[in-house]
């Protein structure tokens, strides 16, 4: 969920879908390709460089299971912080593949080094929370996908699309938030006590919001009807009804 709010934070509102389903695929195949190839690669490395565990975790016992249920957690952690790094610069497909790769290859060699025994954890390599297996291998493998990918479109070049993209709480919008919710009838609450206060400050706001549209209604009637009646009555808007 944690990833899940940032990224969507970070994107365009039309790719909000898509970020949020990356992150949900990557969690099923990342399991997938770690219950393959991924948990014999990460355990029973006896001071090597790779492990030598059982593939498709056969004859794993209750407490193998908890721990590869474990594990696989910190392999899907990985894997998701690559898809924050190349957002809304790769297809689904492409995401699946890597992710099935990433859990099945990638990630667990960095683990068999530094928790399943291998030559990291001989030499009293102590890992922090994960810090160095996970979270600098998601990261240099982001970076890798961001150097051949390139920046995304329009992100540094003030894209509108992107200064309209609401950063903060953008999964819980005023758009998004229901009537039925608590947090709704909070934020409704909170925006009507600002519009009231601007209306103390600012009492000809309203007056001004109401011209503009006034105007805007204007201009439309005279695209209509230069459309209808061609150029000849072009700027003759004398006659057009307020």
């Amino acid at each position: 969920m944690g990833f899940a709010f940032f990224e969507v934070g970070q994107v365009q509102h039309k790719n909000k879908t898509n970020i949020l389903l990356k992150n949900l695929l990557g969690t099923f195949i990342g399991m997938i390709g770690y219950y393959f190839m991924g948990f014999a690669i990460a355990n029973y490395a006896n001071g090597g460089l790779v492990g030598n565990g059982p593939f498709f975790c056969l004859g794993i016992n209750s407490d193998g299971l908890l721990k590869f249920v474990f594990q696989f957690s910190y392999a899907v952690t990985a894997t998701t912080i690559v898809s924050g790094s190349l957002a809304e610069r790769f297809h689904i497909d492409t995401y699946i593949t890597f992710s099935f790769i990433m859990c099945a290859v990638i990630y667990p060699v960095p683990a068999a080094w530094a928790w399943g025994g291998g030559w990291l954890s001989e030499q009293g390599f102590a890992d922090f929370a994960g810090s160095g297996v996970v979270c600098m291998t998601g990261g240099f493998a982001g970076l890798c996908g961001s150097f051949l990918l390139g920046p995304r479109i329009g992100r540094f070049d003030e894209d509108e699309d992107y200064k309209n993209t609401k950063k903060k709480l953008q999964m819980l919008s005023k758009e998004r938030a229901s009537k039925k919710t608590k947090f709704g009838k909070k934020y409704r609450h909170l925006q009507k006590k600002k519009d009231t206060k601007n209306n103390k400050t600012n009492p000809d706001g309203n007056n001004q919001g109401e011209k503009k549209n006034q105007k805007k209604g204007k201009h439309k009637k005279v695209i209509e009807r230069v459309r209808k009646n061609g150029d000849e009555s072009f700027g003759s808007d004398d006659n057009v009804d307020d």
